[in-house]
């Protein structure tokens, strides 16, 4: 874990406020609440990476059974396109679209933009 040095360093950073509750479980300890929060901060960063894992496991998990539907239903293209209209896309051009679809469109114009912006073919 990483030594911040002196209490005044983590009041200063972090705020009297946030350490109060660390202050307190420590029985007023500056030194045993640095290190319930240098505790802290390892374990919520390696719940994050965990987190993390499962985030993309899940999302290749979704890909992958959507595609074989896609596939089973003989549709050309990817099936995030949504060209059958079944994930809520509108096919009007009205740009109404319907969850999830709308998520997936504002994903699609960030990365076209960020693509753009970059001059990335």
């Amino acid at each position: 874990m990483v030594n911040l040095a002196t209490w005044s360093f983590y009041a200063r950073h972090f705020a009297e406020a946030r350490l109060r509750h660390y202050l307190t479980e420590c029985d007023g300890d500056h030194d045993a609440a640095m290190q319930l929060y240098e505790w802290n901060t390892a374990i919520s960063a390696a719940f994050w990476e965990s987190l993390s894992f499962l985030e993309v496991a899940l999302r290749n998990a979704v890909d992958r059974q959507m595609t074989i539907i896609h596939a089973k239903k003989k549709r050309p293209g990817h099936w995030i396109f949504d060209d059958a209209a079944e994930l809520g896309r509108d096919t009007t051009g009205a740009n109404r679209h319907k969850q999830p679809y709308s998520d997936i469109a504002t994903a699609m114009f960030r990365v076209r933009s960020k693509v753009a912006s970059l001059g990335v073919v």
